[in-house]
């Protein structure tokens, strides 16, 4: 399915959303150009208009001091001249009779100094320029404007020249959008055969990444942990199917030999004595393998869905509850030291955890000696403390122990698998925490952290 999606995304060399970038460039480019061509002619729009009634003021004042015969030179000299912003001048008499300029007066046109579009006498439909016009004091028509060609030349290069730019700015986004999905495609790409070879059995592959922190980094990374933790949790499950087969073997063979003794046996006594052996052979399997399968469930998260306040006051007294028959029949002074602090986790594993560290501690610590069940709130987290005076486990062998079946050569001929740290580890790691191990003198202080807010393991 991952190589089929890569497939159609390489298929089409430019991304779908390369395109809608150049789609939403040109409409922005298109509503800009707008935008200045309106501005452009308001500005055109206020020019002309001034310059028209600067114009009319000029002629006027030429009217008055030369007559006539000054003011149709003068629009002479401006008609041939060019020079000015007003491009069409018209004199009329009262009746509207050309008299000079460069239009015929236009039909209709009021000349009351006001700035509005003049039309043609041949399509008075149509307007072609802007105009002002005034009426001289012989009742003569006077009139000063332009016309739309000056303006559509300089639209039409202004057109022209917003085209050009549009054409290179969308040009140059075309080969931006599919220069990223150049490098968008590579990087899937790399995504792709990574998981491939990860499903062909290589669980060391990871997603390459690079220096720039990207957001394809930030999703490699994210990817990589990940496969990281799935890495983690079937390098646990195989060591624990490793450990049940190895662990469990011998418990197995136990039982159906005692079975098998059983089964020859003519005397009942007899028989119920070998049925009796083998139901313990079972009995010490079982719990081995609710242990490996409880380590596996820790290791993998199973638990934190039932996560809920627990009151540690109430955890510590239930533990020293149970285990206090043991400690007595194993001459060990076990003190409970409840306190008042509530913590967030799964109450039966924190339980069980809390019961193998004291069940630990009071097997090791020997005749005579003492358990102290606490917790503390600190800086770093909620504590569960389990200290002992025994003889403690030395600094080189506390890594060791925590791991299934890791038991230290003096404790060999003592009773267990050495399942129970490897349990309480497991268990910490699940709510987020940690399993210390770090010397009383004389002794072992054995803590169980938890987070003041429960967060998800490491």
């Amino acid at each position: 399915m991952i190589a089929t999606l890569a497939a159609r995304v390489r298929a089409n060399p430019v991304a779908p959303f390369a395109i809608v970038a150049v789609m939403v460039i040109a409409l922005v480019c298109a509503a800009a150009f707008t935008l200045v061509d309106r501005r452009f002619e308001r500005i055109l729009d206020a020019r002309d208009a001034r310059a028209a009634e600067l114009e009319l003021r000029v002629l006027r004042d030429i009217d008055r001091a030369e007559g006539r015969a000054g003011l149709e030179r003068a629009l002479a000299r401006r008609v041939d001249a060019f020079g000015s912003d007003v491009e069409v001048y018209a004199l009329a008499d009262p009746q509207g009779q050309v008299l000079a300029g460069s239009i015929d007066y236009p039909i209709g046109f009021v000349p009351d100094g006001a700035w509005r579009p003049y039309y043609d006498v041949d399509d008075p439909d149509e307007p072609v320029g802007y105009a002002r016009a005034t009426r001289l004091r012989d009742g003569a028509l006077l009139l000063a404007g332009v016309d739309f060609s000056d303006r559509a030349s300089a639209r039409a290069a202004l057109t022209q020249a917003f085209m050009l730019a549009l054409a290179a700015v969308l040009a140059a986004a075309f080969a931006v959008g599919a220069l990223l999905n150049r490098l968008i495609l590579a990087r899937i790409d790399q995504v792709v055969a990574t998981t491939q070879r990860i499903m062909k059995g290589d669980l060391d592959e990871r997603v390459p990444t690079t220096a720039s922190g990207g957001a394809f980094d930030h999703l490699a990374g994210a990817l990589n942990a990940m496969l990281d933790r799935i890495a983690a949790l079937i390098t646990q499950m195989r060591a624990v199917t490793d450990a049940i087969a190895h662990d469990l073997r011998l418990p197995l063979q136990r039982v159906r030999s005692g079975l098998e003794r059983a089964a020859t046996q003519d005397d009942a006594e007899t028989m119920r004595t070998a049925i009796g052996a083998a139901m313990g052979e079972a009995d010490e399997a079982l719990a081995t393998f609710d242990l490996l399968l409880g380590i596996a469930r820790a290791q993998s998260g199973v638990g934190r869905d039932s996560f809920a306040p627990v009151a540690l006051a109430t955890l510590i007294e239930d533990v020293a509850e149970v285990f206090g028959p043991y400690a007595e029949e194993a001459g060990v002074t076990l003190v409970a030291q409840p306190v008042d602090i509530t913590a967030e986790g799964n109450s039966v594993l924190l339980r069980q955890a809390l019961g193998n560290l004291v069940h630990n501690a009071v097997k090791y610590v020997g005749a005579g000696g003492h358990v102290t069940l606490s917790a503390r709130a600190g800086e770093d987290g909620i504590d569960l403390v389990v200290q002992d005076d025994g003889p403690g486990i030395p600094a080189e062998f506390r890594d060791a122990v925590v791991q299934p079946f890791g038991r230290l050569e003096r404790d060999a001929k003592a009773d267990g698998k050495g399942l129970g740290l490897a349990f309480v580890q497991a268990c910490a790691k699940l709510h987020g925490g940690a399993l210390i191990l770090a010397p009383a003198e004389p002794g072992l202080r054995a803590i169980l952290r938890l987070p003041r807010r429960a967060r998800p393991p490491e």
